[in-house]
């Protein structure tokens, strides 16, 4: 029904263009050779109904997360689970505030679930918990296997997709974290619950996609070009040169344990 709305209101205002002061196709269009960081003219978002069609799609992306196939479970079950939200994370590098900034809202709350120290084989199972069940996001379960130094462990894994999403919660792009490599520190003795005291991630983001989230997530208020001069300023890279294929990543986290008895769907 809502939809219906909209086209209506399409209908009405696609009509009122041929009265427009300017060509429609300067002002309503997309306009690719714009000198302004916006590829279109200022009345293009009045032509697509943008703010009903947008929320429309806001509204259709709640009603699929909430009443989807796709089932929240773990698909290798921990034996115990952490939590870390945005209080408990800390992005490390870049080593600068701004970008540290930026970076750390495109972080979702983690989950991150342990395994396998009764049996010597000690394993961290890395998830995203968007809706604050208690359960991974359907397709965020990525497992790493730990080796063991002490009180303290390590692992790699080959990528750690974080889905980005808008200010309405809806996910708009994925930011791969790549040749992701784990420092945790935590005790895990077989025969006593786990105690995780803290991960930190260390890895690489393609510069392309990052660029990409960060258009997607203004709307287009800034261009590709004008994201990539500040990711060279924020990781003090010469502004003359093109920027690395991959940049690095840190971030550090806190985690919290779960009680698992109130979570779950």
């Amino acid at each position: 029904e809502a939809r219906g709305i909209t086209s209506e209101v399409l209908e009405i205002v696609q009509a009122a263009e041929a009265r427009y002061r300017y060509p429609v196709a300067q002002v309503a269009r997309p306009r690719p050779d714009s000198l302004t960081a916006y590829k279109f003219g200022y009345l293009y978002e009045t032509g697509t109904a943008y703010f009903w069609s947008r929320r429309d799609e806001q509204f259709a992306s709640l009603v699929g997360e909430v009443f989807g196939e796709a089932a929240e479970a773990w698909q290798t079950v921990p034996e115990a689970v952490f939590f870390s939200d945005a209080d408990g994370t800390e992005v490390l590098v870049p080593e600068n505030d701004a970008a540290q900034a930026i970076l750390h809202g495109f972080i979702p709350r983690m989950l991150w679930g342990v395994r396998g120290v009764d049996d010597a084989a000690p394993a961290l199972i890395v998830a995203q918990d968007h809706d604050e069940s208690g359960l991974p996001d359907p397709g965020t379960e990525v497992p790493v296997p730990l080796d063991s130094n002490g009180d303290r462990f390590e692992g790699r894994g080959l990528e750690i997709p974080l889905k980005v999403r808008d200010a309405n919660g809806s996910p708009v792009a994925t930011l791969s974290i790549l040749e992701p490599r784990f420092e945790v520190e935590a005790t895990l003795t077989a025969g006593t619950p786990p105690d995780l005291r803290s991960v930190v991630l260390d890895g690489a983001v393609s510069s392309e996609a990052l660029i990409q989230v960060v258009v997607t997530v203004t709307a287009g208020g800034i261009d590709e070009e004008g994201v990539a001069a500040i990711l060279k300023d924020f990781y003090g890279l010469d502004p003359a040169l093109p920027l690395p294929d991959t940049l690095p990543f840190r971030a550090g986290f806190r985690p919290t344990p779960l009680d698992t008895t109130t979570h779950s769907r």
